[in-house]
């Protein structure tokens, strides 16, 4: 996690300094587009209004299953419950 103030927000601290328990949090933000297997990128640009780019289809699922691993391991200490 970066440890120096945005340059679009040099007010915000850094998450690990202003929470210290987050200090090693490893958070990045992302996004992806969820299409049934086989949908030609053109579709997806078409429908979606964006490019795709990244490493492809098996990357991405690879990528999801270990962010729902790590935030289930999150959510299971901190014992974090739904409302």
């Amino acid at each position: 996690m970066d440890e120096k103030a945005s340059p679009a927000m040099p007010e915000a601290l850094p998450l690990g300094q202003g929470v210290p328990v987050w200090k090693k949090a490893d958070v990045t933000v992302w996004q992806g587009i969820f299409a049934p297997k086989g949908t030609p990128p053109s579709v997806i640009a078409e429908e979606a209004g964006v490019t795709p780019i990244g490493a492809g289809p098996e990357e991405f699922s690879r990528f999801i299953k270990s962010e729902h691993a790590k935030f289930a391991e999150v959510v299971a200490r901190g014992n974090v419950k739904a409302e």
